[in-house]
């Protein structure tokens, strides 16, 4: 059995209209990013009335940095971990422009050929295109999650407070 997306997102928003059908709850909305999944989003959102905040799955995002570290680092090497870390450090930190900035500029620091910045050209366009659903500073200071599935339930059990990240007392989480 399959659901068009817009099924599925209509679904999910049924969900969490069931369980604040005032809508004064804060309502996030986690996605994995695909610009078709995002315009659905918004579109349902705002046909319902409702204030919703997105979320990057930062899992989802953390792939953009690979790929512009593989255009500056060789198969294998130890140090595209710790440049990912760096810049994957920055986003977290709410420095996405920084981060962006900073990738864009070391590959023009190694004269990185216009070939070869595929993977680098491919980050600074999805960072920057989608800085608005990166606020993790934001969302972690709000207690909202920032990662789906698994990730998400290997981090709950390790949060000391009664209310965490994807806790259905605080929120509608969709």
């Amino acid at each position: 059995m399959s659901a068009d997306p817009d099924e599925v997102i209509g679904s999910v928003f049924d969900q969490a209209e069931a369980r604040d059908p005032a809508h004064v709850r804060t309502w996030v909305v986690l996605v994995d990013g695909a610009r078709h999944q995002l315009d659905l989003v918004h579109a349902e959102a705002e046909r319902r009335g409702v204030r919703i905040n997105v979320v990057i799955d930062v899992i989802h995002v953390m792939e953009y940095p690979w790929k512009a570290a593989w255009c500056l680092h060789t198969g294998g090497d130890p140090a595209a971990e710790d440049w990912v870390a760096t810049h994957g450090l920055a986003v977290l930190a709410g420095h996405v422009e920084d981060a962006v900035v900073a990738i864009d500029a070391q590959a023009g620091a190694v004269g990185l050929a216009r070939d070869r910045r595929g993977g680098v050209d491919a980050a600074v366009r999805y960072l920057r295109g989608n800085a608005a659903f990166l606020r993790y500073d934001e969302a972690l200071a709000s207690g909202w999650p920032i990662a789906t599935g698994v990730i998400e339930g290997a981090c709950v059990p390790s949060m000391a407070t009664g209310c965490h990240a994807g806790c259905p007392r605080s929120r509608p989480h969709l």
